[in-house]
């Protein structure tokens, strides 16, 4: 993916418009829908790039998430880029990074410290919650449960850090994660601040829970 920076902020390098499908492109306070050349002018002007910190994730159904902090003459720059399942790039989104701390917290949302999870999970498609003293934490799989919260992953985590229980109206959710199967109708607080009911059901598994089952209650 590094040869689409190179498209996206080289001023000599020519833009391949095979490589995108349906594109969006956000860029601090612009956001364009389509397929427009005009849309690249606003960075493609540089002779070199730096990259200073890079992660690729993988995403559902074979899509894929490239992450970047970037160095540039006169700036640095957060750039996210989602690409489909033929890593066709319909995503792309760019921040300015004005200062430190806001690199610091770019770095603490976009780039948080990986949870090794054990390899018994590897082939399992439920949600996986680790929970300490402190929080219900969704570490995998997480699309499906934040759906129903009006959310996408990366929002999520720049909102409530992946922490579940910032979304449940109830102070002693995280009370009842105490190494057994349960299940309950908790009131939830949507993305926006709507509210909806959802029967949410836990398995405990050798130090984790599963959700197994989400459903809207009306």
């Amino acid at each position: 993916m590094n040869k689409l920076l190179d498209m996206l902020f080289l001023k000599n390098e020519i833009i391949n418009k095979d490589i995108f499908r349906a594109l969006y492109y956000s860029f601090d306070e612009y956001c364009f829908a389509g397929f427009d050349l005009d849309i690249f002018s606003l960075n493609k002007k540089y002779d070199e790039y730096k990259i200073l910190k890079e992660r690729k994730t993988k995403l559902a159904e074979n899509h894929n998430e490239y992450k970047y902090f970037i160095e540039l003459d006169d700036k640095k720059l957060f750039i996210r880029i989602i690409s489909d399942y033929e890593d066709k790039v319909y995503d792309i989104l760019i921040y300015s990074v004005l200062d430190n701390d806001t690199y610091d917290k770019y770095d603490r949302i976009f780039f948080p410290n990986l949870f090794k999870i054990p390899d018994k999970f590897n082939d399992v498609n439920n949600p996986i919650i680790y929970v300490d003293n402190k929080n219900v934490k969704l570490i995998k799989n997480i699309d499906n449960i934040i759906s129903y919260l009006g959310y996408e992953d990366w929002d999520y985590k720049n909102k409530h850090d992946n922490n579940l229980e910032a979304s449940i109206n109830d102070n002693n959710f995280i009370k009842l994660f105490n190494q057994n199967d349960f299940d309950g109708i908790f009131e939830c607080i949507k993305n926006g601040g709507d509210i909806i009911k959802l029967l949410i059901a836990f398995k405990y598994m050798d130090g984790y829970y599963l959700i197994t089952n989400v459903k809207e209650i009306e």
